[in-house]
């Protein structure tokens, strides 16, 4: 079936109302414009152009759109602008640092903008607690290595501080521990007891054992944390922190150690050898997360 419209210069064109022949569907393909290259999917990418969605700017979340798109190496880098920013602040940022514009990520966004409103708060006649902003640190010590946290476990550390501030603590003692952690990491790598990996490996994790017993308290605690703290340090006596708390803690460590590095003078040799030796640890930890990390039911 079809009808007769008017068309251009008043000629009259057929309408066709009926699904269109094969011959028809060739005719309107050919007449089609070409996609634009805003509307060609990539294959492997998590995000496409002109997508909207919230991107992470000095551990805050904006409104962004994607412009254009790269692949480096294995990875996508996605270049940005803030909605309501000047163009001047466009910038290139990578894939872990993008989160879908939905629910979940709506209130990751209210979390962290409560937190620095809590940690400016704090700043303004009073010394911030310990284990303010865990998420992201701002020093005046440039860092001398750069880690992402992968999403899941950025996800985790916002539900946990919830969870803490509503009186929600992680029980204690945890089990599996931190040290138990990162004799797990350095097994799962598979590497001959004598090798020059293994006892690379084996340095750093001994290297982060100590840094966890000695910042536990300083730095690794919020507020409500304290008393247990107090409680069990005295219940447990000389047994190391490492020993005690698990992987939540052991991950804040880890988020805070690109500053603790840069503050400690550490050389540039040292950490191009950590560097890549975290992000597996990372990914290791991102991986065993059901088993490392508490979930909101336990």
């Amino acid at each position: 079936l079809s009808r007769l419209e008017s068309g251009s210069a008043g000629r009259l064109v057929k309408v066709f109302l009926m699904p269109p022949s094969k011959k028809q569907k060739r005719e309107v393909a050919a007449a089609a414009p070409p996609p634009s290259k805003d509307d060609l999917v990539v294959g492997d990418c998590k995000y496409a152009l002109n997508q909207l969605l919230l991107a992470l700017n000095r551990g805050q979340l904006y409104a962004a759109k994607i412009l254009k798109m790269r692949k480096v190496g294995l990875n996508w880098e996605y270049y940005v602008h803030y909605q309501g920013w000047k163009a001047r602040w466009d910038e290139w940022v990578k894939e872990a640092m993008l989160y879908p514009d939905n629910e979940e990520s709506r209130k990751v966004q209210n979390e962290l903008s409560a937190r620095l409103k809590e940690s400016l708060a704090s700043s303004n006649g009073k010394s911030s607690q310990p284990g303010d902003d865990f998420i992201h640190t701002v020093e005046s010590t440039k860092p001398v290595i750069t880690l992402i946290i992968p999403h899941t476990l950025q996800v985790h550390l916002m539900k946990e501080a919830e969870q803490v501030h509503s009186e929600k603590l992680v029980p204690l003692p945890r089990s599996p521990s931190v040290k138990e952690i990162l004799v797990s990491f350095v097994k799962t790598n598979n590497k001959p007891p004598t090798s020059v990996e293994a006892e690379i490996l084996k340095e750093m994790t001994d290297g982060l054992r100590e840094y966890f017993d000695k910042a536990l308290s300083m730095m690794l605690l919020y507020q409500q944390e304290r008393n247990q703290y107090e409680k069990i340090r005295r219940s447990k006596g000389k047994t190391p922190a490492s020993e005690i708390y698990g992987g939540e803690h052991l991950l804040r460590l880890i988020v805070k150690l690109p500053s603790i590095l840069a503050k400690a003078n550490v050389s540039e040799v040292t950490a191009k050898n950590l560097h890549p030796r975290l992000v597996e640890f990372l990914r290791y930890m991102g991986k065993k997360a059901n088993c490392f990390l508490l979930t909101e039911d336990e």
